[in-house]
């Protein structure tokens, strides 16, 4: 049981891997604008055809309409001849075209209800269609920087790990110091060399000085000698 529930959890690792690796913004976000956009063209052709029928609607209402006004025109005129019978008929014609009018009315007020209902729809539909493209923008410009974060981070990463120039560094910090001190030590053991030179020229100077000073004493004495 042990090694089929770790099949089965390996399993449902690698499957949520490959539909994360498959749900590409870029891609997810294409494939929403071109359903939206699917939906966008039925949307505009049932609109076309609501409008049309209630264009047609509204022909048939006005030429019932106009049909019957013309028959009460026509029963006016003949009745005024004395045609009754016929005043009758043009009425009896006038009716049935004022029932058609009537139904057609109700069809049409319906239609032009739909077709608003529809217009709406698709006004929501595009709407909705240039909001996608506006957020596909920002999530195209917001993937580019996760990446770009990402690759950045990995590469600082991979330099924490790999990089050595710190400890390089330091080593060529302690060669100066110790070439540093190498120079010190040499000027000092230079120094100590060259002391009895020093001391030397000491001594000769001092004896100079006494040799002039001894002759200085003897040329006065030469010319002031004791009384």
């Amino acid at each position: 049981m042990g090694l089929i529930n770790r099949i089965h959890d390996i399993f449902l690792a690698n499957a949520h891997h490959a539909v994360d690796q498959a749900e590409n913004p870029e891609v997810m976000v294409k494939q929403v604008i071109r359903e939206l956009d699917q939906k966008v063209q039925g949307a505009r052709a049932s609109v076309v055809k609501a409008v049309s029928a209630e264009k047609q609607l509204e022909a048939q209402v006005n030429r019932h309409r106009s049909a019957a006004e013309g028959l009460q025109r026509k029963a006016e005129s003949v009745l005024k001849t004395g045609r009754e019978d016929l005043a009758r008929e043009a009425l009896t014609r006038k009716a049935e075209h004022d029932d058609i009018a009537e139904d057609l009315e109700r069809s049409w007020n319906s239609t032009k209800s739909t077709c608003g209902k529809l217009k709406a729809q698709l006004d929501k539909l595009v709407e909705k269609r240039a909001d996608a493209c506006r957020q596909r923008e920002v999530l195209l410009a917001r993937q580019c920087t996760a990446q770009a974060r990402s690759r950045v981070t990995r590469s600082i990463s991979a330099l924490s790990v790999e990089d050595t120039s710190g400890d390089t560094l330091a080593r060529m910090h302690q060669r100066v110091g110790e070439m540093e001190s190498e120079a010190a030590a040499v000027v000092e053991v230079l120094e100590e060399e060259a002391q009895p030179d020093k001391e030397i020229n000491e001594v000769e100077t001092a004896g100079k000085v006494e040799e002039a000073l001894q002759a200085m004493k003897t040329r006065l004495e030469q010319q002031d000698p004791a009384p």
